[in-house]
């Protein structure tokens, strides 16, 4: 079966383990090995990950399409892909206003929109661009977009070659599928699924409890925890953030509410939850350690473990 990484870069590894741990998820099976970035270079930790396989696809989940001009970016891409034998896939998203406007100081900028002209200037980098004098890349290089909304479900339907989901559960991926197919295309679906493996239920809990808190004030959280039926519950880890009360709002996360969102337990376990996405239509189950006590390395290796049994046994 298909199956995929994702390690954060906000987890401070240096470009050499990501490399290690890129050739450690090649040996185990894995058909993906993708860079979630926050602020740290995704692109140059992906090149770091190519030099270190050979087979294995790897590629950003997401970059901040935000922090680059898409003609740089097309460029990147198509060069990246070119010297490791058309093994790069390109992930985008647009991050969020805390970051984007609130850290990085950027100008706003409506999601949907900006995507898509982005999208169409990338494309004319890859396409080959006259003005650019540069050659066509790879034809079919991979292009997909991380959506959690509506419209950004559609336009990703539209436009892209694929569908990066996120914060779902086997319930709610219908639902956003339905927005992805409105355009009337087969796109690839991907959906990183966030997961403690190997770890006693309380370390899993604690996971769990940081990447609610972690996702509480993003600008979707309340659409898509409330399709899940945890409106009022996130809405009090909301309140308790903004009062500056962290802490309280860690301990507002249920455990009902970890279950559904994160990935955890044994092999069986890990493998039932990933024939649960691939049934609702997921194509690429992208496992994503999260580290509740900033143990990246050792969640990332457990994860890679599990899944070497899992692509043995599915």
């Amino acid at each position: 079966m298909r199956l995929g990484l994702s390690v954060a870069s906000r987890s401070g590894l240096p470009a050499a383990r990501f490399a290690e741990l890129a050739a450690a998820a090649e040996g185990a099976g894995f058909d993906a090995f993708l860079v979630a970035e926050r602020l740290a270079d995704s692109f140059a930790l992906s090149h770091a990950a190519l030099a270190a396989t050979s087979t294995i696809t790897v590629g950003t989940a997401v970059a901040n399409a935000r922090l680059r001009h898409p003609v740089l970016t097309g460029m990147t891409a198509a060069t990246v892909d070119e010297l490791y034998g058309g093994r790069f896939l390109l992930g985008l998203g647009v991050s969020n206003p805390a970051l984007n406007e609130g850290t990085l100081g950027l100008p706003p900028a409506a999601p949907v929109p900006f995507m898509r002209d982005y999208v169409a200037a990338l494309r004319r980098v890859l396409a080959g661009d006259p003005a650019l004098d540069r050659a066509p890349a790879r034809a079919d290089l991979p292009v997909f977009l991380a959506a959690l909304q509506p419209k950004m479900l559609r336009l990703a339907g539209e436009i892209a070659d694929g569908v990066v989901l996120n914060l779902t559960t086997p319930r709610t991926v219908p639902g956003m599928l339905a927005e992805v197919a409105a355009a009337g295309r087969r796109v690839t679906v991907a959906a990183v699924l966030p997961c403690a493996v190997g770890v006693d239920r309380q370390d899993a809990r604690r996971a769990g409890q940081e990447l609610v808190v972690g996702y509480a004030l993003h600008p979707a959280a309340g659409r898509l925890f409330a399709a899940s039926g945890y409106l009022a519950e996130l809405t009090a880890v909301a309140d308790a953030l903004r009062s500056g009360d962290r802490a309280a709002a860690l301990a507002l996360v249920s455990d009902a509410m970890v279950d559904d969102f994160l990935v955890s337990g044994d092999e069986q376990q890990v493998a039932e939850r990933i024939r649960r996405y691939r049934a609702v239509g997921v194509d690429l189950p992208i496992l994503f350690p999260i580290a509740a006590a900033g143990e990246w390395e050792a969640a990332v290796r457990r994860t890679i473990d599990i899944g070497r049994w899992i692509a043995k046994e599915i």
